[in-house]
C-alpha cells in the first residue's frame, strides 16, 4: 500500500473524477466531492495538498506529481498530456479502464503465484504436525526399539527427534537463507538476472511470465501512445511500472533503437526469446500502418486472454502434483507407523 493508499481507494479516486469530469463538472469541485467522501486519513492529506496547489493555479499534473509513491507515472504523463491536449476527461476515462483491467490481470498472476505457496505450506505444516504430535505418541504406545524398527520407520524417527530438538536452528537457517535470496534477487542485477533466467526457463511459469509481461508491456505503452506521449516517453514509463529486470533490459534496447532512428522492432527483435513472434509481427505492422496504438490493443487483449489460459494450465498442474506429494507424504508416514504391527511379537519389548 503506498503512501499507505491502497489500490482499491485509488481506482475510486480516478473513477469518481472520470465520472464527475466526463458529466462536465469542474476539477476543483471533483477533488473537494471526493475529500468529502474519502476516510482514510494519509490520503486525506495528500488529497489536501493536491487541492490548495490546484485552488492556487497550479497544473493538476504538477499537483499530483508530487506525491510519486502514490501516483503511478503512467497516471501522470497522462494527465499531463490531457491537460495539453484539452482531453483530460477522455484520457482519463480510458485510463480508467486500462487500470481496471490491469488491476485483474495483476490479480490473476498473484493467484496463479500464491496458490503453489499457499499449497507448499499446508505440506508443510501437515508433515510437521505429524511427524511431531502423532507419530512420536503412537510409536511410543508400541514401546519400540531403534534396532527392531524398519527403516522407513526409523527414518521418520530420526526426522521427528530433528524437527522436535532443532527446530530453532531449522527457523534460523530459513530465515538466513530467505533473506538472503531476497537481497540477491531485488538488490543486485546478477541475482535478478538470474532469478529471472531459471524463471522465463520454467516449463509452465516461464510461459505465464513472458504472457503476463508482454500484455502490461503492449498496455501500458498503448495507452500512453493513445494520450499523446511521445514514444520515447512512452517507453520510459513502461520501464517504471515493469518489476521485471528482463523486460526492463528490452524496454532500455528499444528506447536505444527510436533515439539511434530506428524502430520498436529493431529494439525488440533482439529478444526473440522473451517476445513472441507473433508480438514482433504486430509491432511492425502498427508502425507501417501508423496505428500503433490499436494494434497493440489487439496484441494487449489477446494476451489477456493467454494469461487467463496459462494461469488455469498452472493450477491444473499443481493440484494433481500436490494430491502426489501429499500422498507420498501421507503414505510414508502409514507405513512408518503401520509397519511395525505386522511383527508386534518381534518388535514388543
Amino acid at each position: 500500500m503506498p503512501g499507505g493508499v491502497s489500490n482499491e481507494q485509488l481506482m475510486s479516486f480516478y473513477t469518481t473524477l472520470s465520472i464527475a469530469l466526463n458529466a462536465g463538472a469542474p476539477l476543483m469541485q471533483c477533488l473537494t466531492a471526493f475529500r468529502e467522501q474519502n476516510q482514510n486519513p494519509k490520503f486525506d492529506k495528500i488529497l489536501e495538498g493536491i487541492t490548495t496547489d490546484v485552488s492556487s493555479g497550479k497544473p493538476f499534473s504538477e499537483a499530483v506529481a508530487r506525491y510519486p509513491n502514490v501516483f503511478p507515472n503512467d497516471f501522470i504523463s497522462l494527465i499531463a498530456a490531457g491537460e495539453m491536449s484539452g482531453q483530460m476527461d477522455k484520457l482519463l476515462k480510458e485510463y480508467v479502464e486500462f487500470a481496471e483491467g490491469q488491476a485483474k490481470l495483476e490479480s490473476k498472476f498473484k493467484g496463479a503465484m500464491m496458490y503453489p505457496a499457499v499449497m507448499a505450506l499446508i505440506a508443510v505444516g501437515v508433515t510437521v504436525m505429524l511427524t511431531t504430535v502423532i507419530f512420536p505418541k503412537f510409536i511410543t504406545s508400541l514401546n519400540l526399539k531403534p534396532e527392531n524398527m524398519p527403516g522407513i520407520t526409523l527414518f521418520v524417527q530420526n526426522l521427528s527427534n530433528f524437527l522436535m530438538t532443532q527446530w530453532h536452528l531449522i527457523i534460523v537457517t530459513l530465515i538466513a537463507v530467505g533473506s538472503g535470496l531476497y537481497y540477491a534477487i531485488t538488490k543486485t542485477d546478477k541475482g535478478a538476472e538470474i532469478f529471472d533466467m531459471v524463471c522465463f526457463n520454467s516449463p509452465v511459469l516461464g510461459d505465464l511470465l513472458k504472457k503476463f509481461y508482454v500484455s502490461r508491456l503492449v498496455h501500458t505503452l498503448a495507452s500512453q501512445l493513445r494520450g499523446g506521449v511521445p514514444g520515447l516517453q512512452a517507453l520510459g514509463i513502461c520501464k517504471q511500472s515493469i518489476s521485471n529486470r528482463q523486460f526492463k533490459i528490452l524496454i532500455e534496447d528499444t528506447i536505444d533503437a527510436l533515439k539511434g532512428g530506428g524502430t520498436y522492432s529493431d529494439g525488440l527483435k533482439k529478444h526473440r526469446k522473451v517476445i513472441p513472434p507473433i508480438v514482433l509481427l504486430m509491432f511492425s505492422i502498427g508502425e507501417e500502418t501508423g496505428s500503433m496504438e490499436v494494434v497493440l490493443e489487439k496484441i494487449g487483449k489477446y494476451y489477456d486472454e493467454q494469461v487467463g489460459q496459462a494461469v488455469g494450465t498452472l493450477i491444473g498442474l499443481i493440484e494433481p502434483l500436490m494430491i502426489v506429494v501429499m500422498g507420498t507424504i501421507v503414505t510414508t508416514l502409514a507405513l512408518s507407523m503401520f509397519l511395525p504391527m505386522f511383527d508386534m511379537g518381534k518388535n514388543m519389548g
